[in-house]
């Protein structure tokens, strides 16, 4: 398995995600409108940035584990019953907890 090569694509997507957060973020500072149809309308498109931030957020929390992990040298391994996680799994999901089996 090529550690290095998860762990840049889990680095990149962390730095993709914190500048949706950041973004996202930046959105919800703008004003409001005035116009009572314009004021619906944002405050419909803030609970849908609030919705993709929080998962943007959750997301971010399980790349952070899964590089601590392969800092620690427990990479790869399932969190419920200690088996390898399968490459295949890892490659779809480089953040994966537990193996295909656990997972299921």
């Amino acid at each position: 398995m090529d550690l290095l090569n998860i762990r840049d694509r889990l680095v990149a997507r962390l730095g993709a995600l914190d500048s949706e957060v950041e973004a996202l973020e930046a959105e919800r500072r703008e004003p409001l409108d005035d116009d009572f149809e314009e004021h619906a309308v944002a405050l419909e498109g803030l609970e849908t940035a609030s919705a993709l931030e929080l998962a943007a957020l959750a997301e971010i929390a399980q790349i952070k584990a899964a590089l601590n992990r392969l800092q620690a040298g427990t990479y790869g391994r399932c969190a419920i019953c200690e088996g390898p996680i399968a490459e295949a799994r890892l490659n779809a999901l480089p953040a994966a907890t537990r193996c295909i089996v656990c997972a299921t």
